[in-house]
């Protein structure tokens, strides 16, 4: 067995970006070998990119060990939920295999574990499964921030309700949207702070029951 330590701490974004391909060649090295490497690392980045299953620490303990798709995709509570990239948690109501959310009813995964036909769940939606939708009738939201990181940007909105006022109490978390590629692109939506878009979630979602 190989051990990879990470020595940085958790806020070694920038160096984290440089090692990350020294760090994937040694676990292929490891693999060819034939010998288990184990990564322990702050990256969730490098983590979900090389490791075939990912173990997610919290207060010591092991939160959840899974392939990384499943641990992003399918966290095992809506708090994993938002320790492993960006997440929305949205109130939902469950009807058979549909959830129905302020962004619209949406097809749920089928691996989660909703007791009953309905209920009253928390919906995860990732920012990359909301798109801004030109000339489409849907949920409304205004941008309260836009971040461009080159490969994408980040938007922060706050939703409107069906008669077009703002949702959410002063201080409630605020609906992430990532696009790819920013608004400069002439093929991309058209926003900056103030403007009021339409917004199309895809599905499947995951979801938990309700606390």
């Amino acid at each position: 067995m190989t051990l990879l330590a990470d020595v940085r701490d958790a806020t070694g974004t920038g160096a984290g970006r440089r090692t990350s391909r020294p760090v994937a060649l040694l676990t292929a090295a490891a693999l060819v070998a034939a010998l288990m490497a184990v990564l322990v690392t702050h990256d969730q980045d490098e983590a979900l990119s090389v490791a075939d299953r990912v173990a997610a620490l919290r207060d010591g303990r092991i939160a959840q060990c899974a392939p990384p798709e499943d641990l992003y995709c399918r966290p095992a509570d809506p708090r994993l939920a938002s320790f492993i990239g960006e997440a929305n948690l949205l109130e939902g109501v469950v009807s058979g295999a549909t959830v129905k959310t302020l962004l619209g009813v949406l097809p749920l995964d089928p691996a989660a574990a909703i007791p009953g036909a309905a209920g009253q769940v928390t919906v995860l939606i990732r920012p990359e499964q909301i798109d801004i939708v030109p000339n489409e009738d849907g949920p409304t939201a205004h941008v309260t921030s836009y971040r461009y990181h080159g490969h994408d940007a980040v938007l922060h909105l706050r939703p409107h309700n069906e008669t077009g006022a703002e949702t959410g109490a002063e201080g409630s978390e605020p609906v992430v949207v990532r696009i790819i590629g920013g608004s400069h692109r002439p093929d991309g939506p058209q926003v900056s702070v103030g403007t009021v878009v339409t917004l199309r979630a895809r599905g499947p979602v995951f979801a938990w029951p309700a606390d």
